[in-house]
């Protein structure tokens, strides 16, 4: 555990509090190579910037040459330094698995074996990250300079052997982490991938996805390319009983209350109501004289992000903040499932992009998006596709699920074994 105050909680039997600097053999700052001389790069050195900082640093988007090493005044560190980055970005943390150097504002350590294991000093350094930011200096941006952080303290264990233990439990969460989220990254690859065929196959009776290959009779052309058959091409505006913009006022924002839909809240076709912002009863009332939101419609970003939104789901009380609009759809024409799917892939999509893509400040006006054209299979059959596509979203909120309970696991860990609140024994016959 890091610490930057004189009063600490009680040390375990065979712990000691130590300043960084008498667990160390060196510490430095990182540097970058001018640019314009081209063989200061590409020579095979690992050169780690802040997107390469990783739990364990195998390799780097760059590398630099010998003379780039020399140039820019880097060090390069052997395996298992400890890389932390001080600079405008403060705390992340690694371990090297290979020798490299580092950009400047991202420090290297070279960890005294004897004295502190390299992964131990790497979680202490993580979870110090507020003590960090705390010691940081500096007007333009915030950085801590090698001689600071050199006299922070820690907690840690006299032996190294139990560090390595405490390292070991650790790094057990860590794959398990890192397994999952490489799970929700096949996914997310998956349902790109269903999201597109379904939008531009559909399903047939058998609830098999058409094939225009095999099947080309079953196709047709339209004003949005190659569409199943039995499928129209309509605009929002006739397969939507309405087409609201929010009230142009600014809601008078609460913590309690009833919902208010605000941009930052609607993400990836979800609604985040544990951080949403709440409004009085009274202001809830005025705010949906127009229309009262009701469960199926679908909640759209026009504007801070464009393009976001979810489908209203049963039970909910919401209304609408500044820069969403409501779209409701008309029940014998769309579901409010396979709208939310055009809005991330298909058709809405792809307008959306080419209404929006290259502008500065990319909006949507209510007019824009009532011409917006969909390809319209039958009711039924959009309601096939939206089953589809959630009960892939289902598996996906599971491995999410698992993930935010592997991260509350770790933190957890962290603080309890960091602090030798609870230890790790050693193996019966060490």
């Amino acid at each position: 555990m890091l610490f930057d105050y004189r009063t600490e909680p009680a040390i375990p039997d065979g712990w000691r509090i130590e300043p960084i600097e008498n667990l160390i053999i060196d510490i430095g700052d990182g540097g970058t190579p001018p640019r314009n001389d081209p063989s200061n790069f590409g020579g095979g050195i690992a050169w780690a910037v802040i997107e390469d900082i990783r739990k364990d640093i195998t390799s780097t988007k760059e590398t630099l040459s010998e003379r780039g090493v020399f140039s820019s005044n880097a060090k390069v560190w052997p395996i298992q330094s400890v890389v932390v980055s001080t600079g405008a970005t403060i705390g992340r943390v690694g371990v090297a698995r290979v020798p490299l150097a580092t950009k400047q504002g991202i420090t290297g350590i070279i960890p005294n074996k004897e004295a502190v294991f390299a992964d131990y000093l790497a979680a202490v350094l993580m979870m110090g990250t507020s003590v960090l930011e705390r010691f940081s200096q500096g007007s333009t941006f915030k950085e801590i300079r090698p001689p600071t952080l050199m006299k922070l303290r820690l907690r840690v264990p006299e032996t190294v052997d139990e560090q390595s233990r405490i390292a070991v439990v650790l790094d057990t969460v860590d794959e398990a982490i890192a397994k999952t989220e490489a799970v929700i990254a096949k996914l997310r690859q998956v349902r790109a991938g269903l999201l597109h065929d379904l939008l531009s196959r559909g399903l047939d009776p058998n609830g098999q996805l058409r094939d225009p290959i095999a099947q080309p009779e079953q196709f047709k052309d339209s004003p949005l390319g190659r569409i199943p058959k039995a499928w129209t091409v309509e605009t929002l505006e006739s397969c939507c009983s309405h087409v609201i913009d929010c009230p142009h006022s600014t809601p008078n924002y609460l913590t309690v209350g009833v919902l208010v839909a605000r941009t930052m809240h609607i993400r990836d076709g979800r609604y985040d109501e544990e951080s949403s912002s709440r409004l009085a009863e009274e202001e809830f009332v005025e705010r949906i004289a127009r229309l009262r939101p009701e469960p199926g419609d679908v909640i759209f970003t026009r504007e801070a992000p464009v393009g976001e939104a979810f489908v209203i789901p049963p039970g909910m009380r919401i209304c609408l903040g500044q820069r969403v609009m409501l779209l409701r759809p008309r029940a014998d024409k769309l579901t409010g499932g396979y709208l939310l799917a055009q809005v991330y892939s298909g058709a809405v999509r792809q307008r959306i992009d080419s209404l929006t893509g290259g502008t500065t400040n990319p909006h949507l006006n209510v007019a824009e998006v009532r011409k917006f054209t969909v390809p319209l299979p039958k009711v039924d059959e959009q309601v096939s596709i939206a089953g589809r596509l959630s009960a892939h979203d289902v598996l996906m909120e599971s491995e999410m699920a698992q993930l935010t309970k592997l991260k509350h696991l770790k933190s957890g860990l962290m603080n309890d074994l960091l602090t030798g609140r609870v230890r790790v024994p050693a193996e019966k016959g060490q």
